[in-house]
């Protein structure tokens, strides 16, 4: 005999395969994804504080994003401002005449 055995089936493996027990019927039944948590591993889905923590970043950044075109739009208004006073400035001055 040999030394080696076969692992245990995982208690996740056995409840999902328990919960998909078929009734003998003429039609198989429909998996329509219902309990989707159960069939994934619980290793592949996230904690409710990680993607909470994911959403406030996405807001934080999505607020930064906002300040800084604000502040972008502030700029550029500023500048046609300066332009304009330029524009002015040059319009006034009378050319200089050479002698």
């Amino acid at each position: 005999m040999s030394d080696f055995k076969a692992a245990p089936t995982p208690d996740e493996e056995l409840r999902r395969a328990a919960r998909n027990m078929q009734s003998p019927g003429a039609l198989p039944a429909l998996d329509l994804g219902l309990g989707i948590q159960e069939d994934v591993p619980s290793g592949f889905i996230a904690s409710d504080e990680s993607r909470l923590q994911t959403e406030d970043t996405q807001k934080k950044s999505s607020t930064n994003g906002l300040e800084e075109l604000k502040r972008k739009v502030s700029l550029i208004q500023e500048i046609q401002t300066i332009r304009r006073s330029i524009e002015a400035l040059k319009s006034e001055t009378p050319a200089s005449s050479s002698p």
